[in-house]
């Protein structure tokens, strides 16, 4: 199995991601285009859905059932603005 380091785009809000099976998110930062997942993978594992809620700022409601054990890492915005908070709403474990 080889593995490697890919990186997945996010919105603010509800965003399903096809990430290959077992992939282990390493990093949350802010990308030319937002915040952005880093993933190691096998990149010949199935591609599975995977789903994340991402709250830009303080004060946005969480979706029901969102706690602490499901936050996976927050991007900050350059040049002081807000901040991007990413939380996984799929229970997945990470095999690599």
């Amino acid at each position: 199995m080889s593995l490697t380091v890919w990186k997945f785009p996010l919105g603010e809000g509800d965003n399903d991601v096809e990430i290959p099976s077992g992939g282990a998110i390493v990093h949350v930062n802010w990308a030319t285009e937002g915040p952005a997942l880093f993933v190691i993978v096998d990149p010949d594992a199935e591609k599975v859905t995977r789903s994340f809620f991402v709250a830009v700022n303080q004060g946005v409601e969480l979706p029901e059932g969102i706690s602490a054990i499901h936050y996976r890492g927050t991007a900050k915005i350059p040049g002081g603005g807000p901040a991007a908070h990413v939380f996984e709403t799929t229970e997945v474990t990470a095999t690599v």
